[in-house]
């Protein structure tokens, strides 16, 4: 309980700072726009060993219409189920209608994002007899949604003007399940890497059949595989995992993308450092070797991946994140106290409404044909095994976890998208970094000093000017579209020392500006 609290301390804390809000960094829309089951593909799903073509499904969550930015960065959020439909995991939690996935998404957007969460195509066979065809089994099913997962990306990109997305500005993150996904997606380019010996069958046979299944893009046809949304690149620029796990580190290599990881030390299902994952059940079953969060940012460290390595962030989530984390850039350790006995936790993040799950669970098992005792038995099952692994469950205690996950996020992702409202290498505005900023003349600002308009003059087209102080409060954040030469008036902005970051068409510069 202890951890509890504190989160609601943290929570606290930052919003009593009383520091200006910013786009990207807080949640400056108090409502959201959203859009039910756009379908952003078709392809085969295997659940009983038959492929059924279904329609892959998502919904869009966006700033609301009053919003004026016209390129706004795009999060595609994948929810969790250990490859299987909600419920038949013998779980409360495994569709995109999940809370928190629900939460999170309203949360990026109410900070300014478009927010896809896409249904990823589901099925695998947890009671193989041997590890080996459960490995392969679910092998295929992380193919399948790394392949869906790009079709989304393409989908969200080939209506990029309607959405009004930046094509160049994309994350990807996933809950448990969905941050196996997303660190495939990122770490995987080709299906030689899906050849590695442990990928191989006894027979010498690879578990992923491209003849069958199509290249990993999703771009070519294979006999249970359609391509999706062909046209434009499927490219992302970071990943965030909560609970998830890549099923071999040496997937990961210099120059590929950044990666935050967020993970509940005592996950009973993905091994923060490095083990074999297991999946829910009676009893739970081995699957494979991975590599938890730990491991993943601690690579990613030494690839020199990590663009906020350097940042001294002060806010009170990265240092509750520093005291846990052993020095690894980017790598948020949930450390959870129990009372007596143990408890693992699996995914703090995560609530329900037990009757609610209970009721819809016994409603899916008599689907399906479950006789009516046992329906009731798998579905109070259902409740109980997630209450096994999160204990104290409550709406309030996930909301906590879920303040804690965006706002140690933000500021990274605002490093790694080169977001306005950063300045030089570290996100500014309110998020207590402390680095140098270096001064470039790429730009004129004049006169300077100023007292009252100025006027600035780039070698590009100006495209946004974001003024910060000294402390790297945002004071002015402004777009525009694409003039060379500006005048700003300083309207009631006080005296003082500035920096003026300018974002054009050659780049980025930084002046130091004084009013007086």
């Amino acid at each position: 309980m202890k951890k509890f609290y504190l989160l609601f301390l943290m929570v606290a804390l930052a919003r009593l700072t009383g520091l200006a809000q910013v786009r990207y960094l807080n949640e400056v829309f108090t409502t959201w726009q959203y859009a039910k089951d756009s379908i952003y593909g078709n392809n085969f799903q295997v659940l009983t060993g038959t492929p059924i073509a279904v329609p892959l499904k998502c919904d869009i969550y966006q700033p609301p219409a009053s919003d004026t930015v016209s390129k706004r960065p795009l999060i595609i959020m994948l929810h969790t189920g250990s490859f299987l439909p909600k419920y038949l995991n013998q779980g409360p939690t495994g569709y995109k209608d999940d809370s928190a996935t629900i939460e999170i998404a309203r949360g990026f957007a109410k900070r300014g994002y478009v927010v896809c969460v896409p249904a990823y195509r589901q099925g695998w066979n947890p009671a193989a007899s041997t590890q080996e065809a459960r490995a392969a089994s679910i092998m295929q099913a992380v193919y399948r949604a790394e392949q869906d997962a790009k079709a989304a990306v393409r989908y969200m990109k080939l209506r990029a003007a309607a959405f009004k997305i930046d094509v160049n500005k994309v994350v990807m993150g996933g809950q448990g399940t969905g941050g196996y996904i997303a660190l495939t997606y990122a770490y995987v380019h080709s299906n030689a890497e899906t050849r590695y010996s442990k990928f191989i069958g006894t027979g010498g046979l690879p578990f992923i059949d491209t003849a069958a299944l199509g290249d990993i893009d999703n771009l070519l046809t294979g006999t249970m595989g359609t391509p999706n949304n062909p046209g434009v690149s499927s490219d992302i620029n970071m990943i965030f995992t909560l609970g998830g796990a890549i099923g071999d580190i040496t997937w990961m290599n210099t120059g590929e993308i950044p990666v935050v990881g967020m993970h509940s030390w005592s996950d009973p299902f993905a091994p923060d450092t490095s083990g074999i994952v297991t999946v829910p059940g009676t009893p739970p079953q081995a699957v494979i070797p991975v590599d938890g969060s730990r491991n993943i940012c601690r690579k990613a460290v030494q690839l020199a991946l990590q663009p906020w390595k350097n940042c001294q962030f002060s806010d009170p989530y990265s240092v509750a994140a520093a005291a846990n984390n052993e020095g690894i850039s980017g790598y948020y350790r949930f450390r959870i106290p129990y009372p007596a006995p143990y408890v693992y936790q699996a995914a703090p993040w995560e609530w329900w409404d037990s009757a609610t799950t209970v009721g819809i669970a016994y409603l899916t098992y008599k689907a399906i044909g479950t006789p009516d005792t046992t329906a009731l038995k798998n579905a109070k099952a259902c409740n109980a095994n997630g209450l096994a692994t999160n204990q104290f469950m409550s709406k309030a205690k996930a909301l906590a976890y879920i303040d804690t996950i965006q706002n140690y996020l933000a500021p990274r992702i605002m490093v790694a998208l080169h977001l306005p409202g950063y300045l030089g290498p570290c996100p500014q505005g309110g998020v207590g970094v402390s680095n140098p900023v270096k001064e470039t003349s790429a730009i004129e600002v004049y006169p300077n000093p100023a007292k009252g308009m100025f006027t600035i003059k780039a070698t590009g087209e100006i495209k946004n000017i974001i003024l910060t102080d000294i402390s790297g409060r945002v004071i002015l954040n402004q777009e525009h579209n694409g003039l060379s030469e500006i005048s700003i008036n300083r309207n009631d902005i006080s005296n003082g020392i500035y920096f003026l970051r300018v974002v054009t068409s050659k780049g980025d510069s930084v002046q130091r500006l004084i009013l007086e």
